[in-house]
């Protein structure tokens, strides 16, 4: 039993709607769109595209209309408030979600704030994980990945909970009565002031750095996710032309040469051919930089210049001259630099040379325009450590999407984030941890 609740238990196959108290902060239901809720609060929702209410699926014993959400721009939202700044205290996220699609990524919640902060549940389908973000000031202070693989045209009741067995730090994400994953984080929620949403709420501009680092992602010019070519999933990140490119403020996390190992790594498809295309630069100065390009006409190359002397050079091999979607990967491990495309080694050296550069990294052109990666990228990953046992001649390039890992410093997932389905009962607690433990699917419940 939460603190503050009274909790009525009955058969697992059944689930009355909620009822409202004084810990209940928001109760979406499919009357509540284009209305106000049903927690009391009186908190205006809106109908983002298409999303209505229907009776075409419906969880057993919860009236007879759900929320139906086709996966293009469909959401329930409502507004910032005080009471989603959830401080310290225990909290309790829950509601009924049913998917008509299981591939890409669904957003179940959803709220962002300044320069990359955000609370963002969701289910990674591909990678058959439910994940939790938290990031505030631009420092990630979550980001766990717990095993699920939902099937298509199945009800489940999710819950999102601090307060876990009673512990203050205590975190559970339980699926139908069970606790799918656990963690302990002892962190301050961030106070966002964005408008919150589920079922998506993502735009075709907000790029996410997967990573624990969660580094900011800035766009120059017109880059943007698009479903014209992808990878994995539905979309990739299309870079236009000249002068379009993404960066990330300088950090030691793109400290290449000073690394005993390291990994720069991504899928690439080019639709136009000619000069040359920029992957990664940091560059400090005219005297001080390091790159990893493509030239047409002779291919991929990584190189490095301190005080003005190269120090560093990979030569060139594997041009790519068509739009095939193609992995690249520059991996160093210990003083050997090795050029990789499609898993096999196109060119490399060996270098003891070392340096730092104060810069930021410019991904998909330079800062003046004049290297365009004129196409699309997808899973772009930078990591010290040599993830893929390089070395030799071949590596085995990724079949799927990547889990961030400990090494990970950068991962930029390009994918549309909208839920294809349905949900109800979409519930927020404040102060109330609603369940402790294992718990069977409530009946009713004061909160």
């Amino acid at each position: 039993m939460g603190v503050g609740s009274i909790n009525v238990w009955g058969d697992a196959t059944r689930f009355e709607r909620l009822k409202k108290g004084a810990n209940c902060k928001l109760l979406i239901r499919p009357e509540s769109l284009g209305s106000t809720d049903s927690s009391g609060t009186s908190k205006s929702v809106t109908a983002g595209g298409n999303a209505a209410s229907s009776t075409a699926q419906v969880p057993p014993y919860i009236g007879n209309t759900s929320i139906a959400l086709d996966g293009t721009g469909d959401t329930a939202s409502t507004a910032d408030h005080a009471d989603f700044n959830f401080g310290t205290g225990a909290l309790t996220i829950d509601f009924w979600v049913r998917f008509s699609a299981v591939t890409g990524i669904h957003t179940l919640y959803y709220q962002p704030g300044a320069s990359d902060d955000r609370i963002w549940l969701f289910v990674d389908h591909d990678l058959s994980k439910i994940c939790l973000q938290v990031v505030s000031s631009s420092t990630s202070l979550i980001n766990e990945y717990g095993a699920w693989s939902p099937l298509i045209d199945t009800w489940y009741h999710v819950a999102l909970i601090r307060g876990w067995g009673g512990g203050a730090n205590s975190w559970a994400i339980c699926v139908n009565g069970i606790a799918q994953h656990t963690f302990t984080a002892s962190v301050t929620m961030p106070d966002l002031n964005g408008t919150v949403y589920v079922g998506g709420g993502l735009g075709t501009t907000d790029l996410y750095d997967f990573s624990s680092s969660a580094h900011v992602v800035s766009i120059s010019g017109d880059c943007a996710l698009s479903a014209a070519s992808a990878k994995f999933g539905t979309k990739s990140l299309n870079i236009p032309g000249s002068s379009d490119w993404i960066s990330l403020a300088v950090h030691d996390d793109w400290d290449v040469l000073t690394s005993t190992n390291y990994t720069i790594d991504l899928w690439l498809s080019m639709t136009i051919h000619g000069g040359n295309s920029n992957l990664a630069l940091q560059y400090e100065d005219n005297d001080n930089w390091w790159q990893f390009y493509h030239a047409h006409g002779s291919g991929f190359k990584f190189i490095a210049q301190s005080v003005g002397s190269p120090i560093l050079d990979t030569g060139f091999g594997g041009e790519i001259t068509n739009s095939n979607w193609h992995h690249v990967a520059m991996c160093k491990v210990g003083t050997f630099y090795g050029i990789y495309v499609d898993g096999t080694r196109v060119a490399t050296t060996t270098d003891a040379d070392s340096d730092t550069f104060e810069a930021a990294v410019l991904i998909g052109d330079n800062s003046v325009g004049s290297a365009p990666v004129t196409g699309y990228m997808d899973e772009i990953r930078m990591s010290n450590a040599d993830i893929f046992s390089a070395g030799g001649a071949t590596i085995t390039a990724p079949t799927a999407r990547a889990v961030p890992v400990s090494s990970t410093k950068l991962l930029i997932r390009t994918d549309a984030y909208d839920l294809a389905g349905w949900m109800t009962e979409i519930r927020v607690l404040k102060g109330t941890a609603a369940w402790t433990s294992s718990f069977k699917r409530p009946i009713g419940r004061y909160a």
